[in-house]
């Protein structure tokens, strides 16, 4: 009998175990303090508790099959329950309460979404979720503790910031053992400049990863080799964040902060020993701490004292240098020289500079990246922005290079500023031919710099004009084999003191071209030109037609002796630093195209460019040239194209501009060009592109435009204009893109806008738009992109809308439309960034939505019938009233009044 007992009682415990073990409560259940929510394998559990020698009581989640409560999550950090009153609930509207005395709430989550049926769950990964007990997909949740960290991450957690919502993931400390309000100790991803992990104590920043590179941060190279667990860290257009997997999920780890010590620790569990272990701990050493050494020092463990000057860099202030105060830094040996020529020396094994001032490029090369850095006076340092794969992308820094840390293994290679003189030699000098104006003078003297113009007149007459590729037929380098031909004949001809004059003149037609070249198979074979242009160059190439010194280190102003070149069709000097043109240097009467983009020029742009008379291009943009543009260009019958974009052009467009019948490219994009668009520009039949963004017009949109049928590309975005859109927009047939956004365009959309075909894309953002969406854009089938938000539009998304199967991008937020979200065809894939601000739409499950309660009539000839159907009973009901009332007082005898004897008043 006692046997039988005896497992009664154990069957009993074991089920009442059973049944108490929940992971999931509803909004008919609630949480108690005693009670406790265990995830399904167990391993975490959720419940109240009170930390260290403290009596207040927190909702927090602990891990639940080891001895030692170790909390990783707190719901109520600020605030505490005094006493064992709190209770947890989670109301239909999905929304999580805390409540005391189940009255007052001391904490809640902020959740929007409608949720039909709502449960809040403990996920075996320690993440407490809301999601919707009759969604199929288990991972839908619409609010997760994993968005709100406290100070400890585990796997799978996300600590980064979601670009969309702007929500931001960060761990903070525990203020102390007791006490688990947020202390100052705080780690996540920091956005100023470029992304980097940073561990910061109140505002200042403490401890830094580096720059991710791709394999990992360059402030930890060797964690990746670890047998605990593997990361990540993505950076893209939606988000930026760290995470973490364990690599045997048996494993139990995690990292925490840690107020007391100001350190971020990560431990694992020993089993045998039922203990945390410290696995790693950061900052690490010494030179972990952030900005240590000062401006441009090197923190190196190994030596004593740890912080040293980067090579080729002395300390600032020696005394105080010498006395261990490394707070000022160090500066270079040797000034810097951005006109004549820097260079750069390699120094390897370290983590990157502080990311604050900044710059990456995914796409660039490191030789490219060098070019840029060189470039900019301001750029010095620069590396590969990921070293996998033999290394892609490009990291530059700007000013000071602050927290560089030495290792004596791994780590990144850096490429640092300094003067040409000090520059590192390379390995073998590369003969300098094929370039133009002082080529040969690097190939004589072995130079392996970039090559210096300004030893030209050396060499006259012998380098009357030199040939760069012979006689190519297209604008880069396509005959390699012609090309190694031309430069080894062209080293015999040098070494060889009896030259001929003759056998390095250039024939008429032939062209010079110092651009670098584009093939690889060939690039290596070239430098940059540096220094100043000669002041007799137009006087020493009397026969050159062809002259490409784009993308080189020019700079000084442009010589006046150029128009001498009197068969001169092409000039490109673009992206050079070339201060200026004067009206002597603009004296061409052959000049058919001109490159002067990206070379810092200055000044207004001279009258005279209208002489020259030749002219079918022109792109001086990307400089910053002041003033008006010249009424003279409109001399100019020839020009096509026209640039002059990203400059601080100012006044109205002169309307000279009207006679340039053959213009087909017209770009004056970022300026500050002011009042009406010339309405004689609509007389342009031939224009194909034009670009008007980005400057101060006001007034309407000349109605004259739509005349432009040849018209692809139309950008008058972020200006003034107002009014409302010509209603024969429909006349663009072949238009491609147009943007209109960031105006002040009222009116309802022209429906001619449905016979744009080949339309792909569309922008009307933030203007003053109403009315409603055309049903006809269900027509656009070429469209790619549509934004349509921040306006005043109303009524419905048009179903027609479903048609466009090449849709990306669709934007509508931020109006007054209302009704069902279409759900065929694009619709659902976009986010609820498309749709918010638009309180009365509804449907669309996937954004969390409300649904739509009755669906609205989509047919005006229904809502027509609806109103005669509800109409007419009520009518007919009243007339019968009214019959009715008639009738009965015509029936009702009147009462015969009768006079009050007057008799009777006495």
């Amino acid at each position: 009998m006692g046997f039988y007992f005896y497992s009664a009682c154990c069957l009993f415990i074991i089920f009442s175990k059973a049944t108490t073990a929940i992971d999931t409560i509803s909004p008919s259940e609630s949480l108690s303090d005693g009670r406790t929510l265990i995830s399904s394998d167990g391993s975490f559990a959720l419940g109240f508790f009170s930390p260290g020698t403290s009596k207040n009581r927190y909702l927090g989640i602990w891990y639940n099959n080891i001895p030692i409560q170790n909390v990783v999550w707190v719901a109520n950090r600020v605030n505490p329950v005094n006493d064992s009153t709190g209770l947890l609930k989670i109301e239909t509207s999905g929304k999580i309460v805390l409540r005391v005395q189940n009255t007052t709430a001391v904490w809640s989550t902020n959740t929007t979404a409608s949720v039909q049926n709502p449960v809040l769950q403990l996920l075996d990964s320690r993440n407490l979720v809301v999601r919707d007990g009759n969604d199929s997909n288990p991972e839908n949740y619409y609010w997760q503790s994993f968005d709100y960290p406290s100070d400890t991450m585990l796997p799978g957690m996300k600590i980064g910031i979601d670009l969309r919502t702007g929500l931001h993931r960060i761990l903070a400390a525990w203020k102390s053992w007791d006490d688990p309000s947020p202390g100052d100790l705080t780690y996540g991803v920091e956005l100023e400049g470029n992304p980097e992990m940073v561990l910061r104590k109140g505002v200042e920043k403490y401890y830094r990863s580096g720059l991710w590179n791709g394999d990992g941060f360059s402030g930890s190279p060797n964690l990746r080799s670890n047998p605990i667990f593997d990361y990540d860290f993505a950076w893209n257009e939606t988000e930026v964040y760290y995470i973490y997997f364990l690599k045997n999920k048996s494993v139990m780890s995690r990292f925490v902060l840690n107020q007391t010590e100001s350190v971020r620790q990560r431990y694992t569990w020993n089993p045998e020993t039922q203990t945390w272990k410290l696995f790693s701990i950061m900052p690490s050493d010494y030179c972990d701490r952030c900005g240590l050494c000062g401006p441009n020092g090197n923190c190196d463990n190994n030596k004593l004292p740890a912080c040293q000057c980067l090579t080729r860099f002395k300390p600032k202030l020696l005394e105080r240098w010498n006395s261990s105060d490394w707070s000022d830094g160090c500066i270079h040996s040797k000034p810097l020289n951005c006109q004549t020529g820097d260079g750069f020396i390699k120094i390897g094994k370290v983590k990157t500079p502080d990311t604050t001032n900044s710059w990456v490029n995914k796409t660039m090369n490191l030789k490219e990246c060098r070019a840029k850095c060189l470039r900019n006076c301001y750029c010095m340092a620069y590396t590969n922005l990921d070293v996998t794969r033999g290394g892609s992308g490009c990291a530059m820094w700007f000013g000071d290079l602050d927290d560089i840390k030495q290792f004596e293994s791994d780590g990144q290679d850096l490429y640092i500023r300094v003067s040409a003189s000090e520059a590192e030699q390379k390995k073998r000098a590369k003969v300098k031919l094929g370039i133009i104006l002082g080529t040969v003078i690097a190939a004589l003297l072995g130079r392996n710099q970039g090559v210096s113009l300004t030893n030209m007149e050396l060499l006259s007459p012998l380098l009357e004009v030199v040939k760069c590729f012979g006689r190519p037929t297209s604008r880069y380098v396509n005959d390699h084999r012609k090309l190694e031909e031309n430069m080894n004949d062209l080293r015999r001809k040098v070494n060889d003191l009896n030259i001929r004059k003759q056998d390095l003149e250039l024939k008429k037609g032939e062209e010079i071209r110092c651009r670098k070249v584009v093939k690889s198979e060939v690039e290596n074979w070239f430098e940059k030109l540096s220094g100043h242009l000669p002041s007799n160059m137009g006087l020493s190439l009397p026969n050159l037609e062809k002259l490409y010194l784009g993308l080189n280190y020019l700079v000084g102003p442009f010589p006046m002796s150029i128009p001498n070149a009197s068969q001169l069709a092409i000039l490109d000097i673009s992206s050079n630093y070339i201060s200026g043109f004067s009206r002597e240097s603009l004296g061409f009467s052959s000049l058919e195209e001109l490159y002067v983009s990206a070379c810092n020029v200055k000044g207004s742009i001279p009258a005279e460019i209208g002489n020259l008379s030749r002219l079918i291009l022109i792109e001086i943009g990307d400089n910053e040239l002041t003033g008006i543009i010249p009424s003279t260009i409109g001399r100019l019958k020839d020009l096509q194209r026209l640039y002059l974009s990203y400059n601080n052009l100012e006044g109205p467009v002169p309307s000279e501009l009207c006679h340039l019948n053959k213009l087909a490219f017209l770009s004056l994009t970022s300026n500050k060009l002011s009042g009406q668009i010339p309405a004689c520009l609509g007389d342009l039949v031939s224009l194909r592109k034009m670009f008007l963004g980005s400057n101060m017009f006001s007034s309407s949109m000349p109605s004259t435009l739509t005349g432009l049928t040849d018209l692809l590309n139309l950008n008058l975005s972020s200006n003034s204009l107002s009014g409302p859109l010509p209603f024969d927009i429909g006349k663009w047939k072949v238009l491609i893109s147009m943007d209109l956004s960031n105006n002040q365009f009222s009116g309802d959309i022209p429906t001619g806008v449905a016979d744009l075909k080949d339309l792909t894309y569309f922008s009307l953002s933030n203007n003053r738009i109403t009315g409603s969406i055309p049903k006809s854009f269900g027509d656009l089938l070429s469209l790619q992109f549509m934004d349509l938000s921040r306006n005043n539009l109303s009524g419905e998304i048009p179903e027609s809308l479903e048609k466009l199967s090449y849709l990306e991008y669709f934007n509508v937020s931020f109006n007054r439309l209302q009704g069902e979200i279409p759900r065929g065809g694009l619709f659902g894939n976009y986010s609820i960034e498309s749709f918010k601000g638009n309180e009365a739409l509804c449907g669309a499950p996937q954004l969390h939505l409300p649904n739509c309660k009755v669906k609205p009539l989509k047919n005006s000839n229904a809502k027509a019938k609806l109103k005669i159907y509800v109409s007419l009973p009520i009518a007919s009901t009243i007339l019968m009233m009214a019959l009715i009332f008639i009738i009965l007082r015509r029936n009702v005898k009147q009462p015969t009044i009768v006079p009050y004897p007057f008799y009777k008043l006495a």
